[in-house]
Order: C-alpha cells, then sequence, then structure tokens
C-alpha cells in the first residue's frame, strides 16, 4: 500500500481505503493469479505500507514498480480515483 499524505484524510478514511483495496487486489489475484495468492497466503501474507507526499510522487512510483515487476499482477489502481 502506498498513500498520499497530502489528501489531508483522517487516519480512519486511510485505514478504510487502504482495506477496500487489499480486498479489490485479493479478489483479482484470485482471478488473475491463484498460485501468487496461494504462496503469499502460505508464507506470511506479508503486507507493506509506504507513504508518498504527492501525487507525482505516486505515479513515479508506478512507473517503477511497472518496469519492474510486469509480470505480476496488476496493482489496484487507485490512481483512476484521486487524479
Amino acid at each position: 500500500m502506498v498513500v498520499r499524505t497530502d489528501l489531508g484524510m483522517g487516519k480512519g478514511k486511510i485505514a478504510a481505503q487502504c482495506a477496500h483495496a487489499a480486498v479489490g487486489c485479493y479478489k483479482q489475484g484470485l482471478k488473475m493469479k491463484p498460485d501468487y495468492v496461494r504462496n503469499w497466503e502460505t508464507f506470511g501474507q506479508t503486507k507493506v505500507a509506504l507513504k508518498a507526499d504527492s501525487l507525482e510522487l505516486l505515479q513515479e512510483l508506478k512507473v517503477c514498480l511497472d518496469r519492474k515487476f510486469s509480470t505480476l499482477l496488476p496493482f489496484y489502481d487507485i490512481l483512476k480515483i484521486s487524479s
């Protein structure tokens, strides 16, 4: 998860939005890459939370991740909602 800190959301709203994104990723993963999801479940369901202080930084991170991990699941694209 990468949370934009410049949006001024409260902690509860951030938690709710992250939960929505996590469920969306999980459901998408079950459809597209069920073997990846099973491995993730087997090895502790690791999650990472980061923050970004601007849309530009989030977009830059997306480009880097797409380049490095293009064979993995496409991530839940919150950019469509926030831009």
